[in-house]
């Protein structure tokens, strides 16, 4: 090539191309699961703590 084109997968080349570690999908996974489980405990707990302590 002349000219100084860059082809390919060069790290100059293609700056579009973002690949996230499968890791840090599953650990934000896990990270919104577990929120979601906190949420559901504490209305699930206000709820019974309605219903008993009337």
């Amino acid at each position: 090539m002349v000219g100084g084109a860059i082809s390919g997968y060069s790290s100059m080349g293609r700056l579009d191309i973002l690949i996230i570690p499968r890791t840090t999908i599953i650990i934000e996974i896990t990270v919104e699961s577990t929120g979601l489980s906190i949420n559901v405990f504490k209305i699930t707990r206000y709820v019974y703590s309605l219903l008993v302590f009337k």
